[in-house]
């Protein structure tokens, strides 16, 4: 399994500018909005790949079940990420496994604290059913700062208990997120 999420991450995150929405550009007059788990003109980042399924519904629901957990709307279930997962945020601190992951998304969206939300764009499987990829735009706005946004790509595997995230890499432009917080 190590060696199929390795080649499948190096084959994923080199084309994740082609599959994340690269020619995403807010207009300027774009009103971006605390809403939870939406981002203003996400609809016109998809790719001519998109082809949705059941398969590829589901993981953007397992993503969207995970975005309304961080903004408060749900309670969680079980975490998506794998137990040993990693995560790349751009500029921040690469979090390993489900533990780092939940207590540094965790943390945002509490009173006085920053914001963080995303929107998936799309979702893709493999042939062989066995793994999938998500990708979609983040809105992040520090306290007393302006909100902007970035690019994301989770790679999943399908495991006996179901889909996790075995690795995701957060990317922004602009903006860097805290690397204050602990993991």
């Amino acid at each position: 399994m190590k060696k199929t999420i390795l080649l499948v991450a190096l084959l994923v995150l080199p084309l994740e500018g082609s599959f994340a929405g690269e020619g995403y550009s807010p207009s300027p007059d774009t009103a971006f909005s605390k809403a939870p788990c939406t981002v203003a003109g996400s609809n016109n980042a998809r790719s001519g790949l998109y082809a949705p399924n059941a398969e590829s519904d589901e993981l953007i629901e397992l993503e969207m079940a995970g975005c309304r957990v961080m903004a408060g709307l749900e309670k969680p279930s079980q975490s998506n990420l794998h137990e040993h997962a990693m995560v790349h945020v751009d500029g921040g601190p690469t979090l390993h496994g489900a533990a780092a992951g939940a207590k540094y998304f965790g943390a945002f969206n509490q009173e006085d604290t920053d914001f963080l939300t995303f929107e998936v764009i799309e979702a893709h499987i493999s042939a062989s059913g066995d793994m999938g990829w998500t990708h979609g735009l983040y809105k992040f706005q520090p306290v007393g700062g302006e909100m902007e946004v970035g690019k994301f790509v989770s790679v999943w595997h399908r495991e006996e208990s179901g889909w996790k995230v075995v690795s995701e890499t957060v990317s922004y432009t602009h903006l860097t997120l805290p690397t204050n917080r602990e993991v």
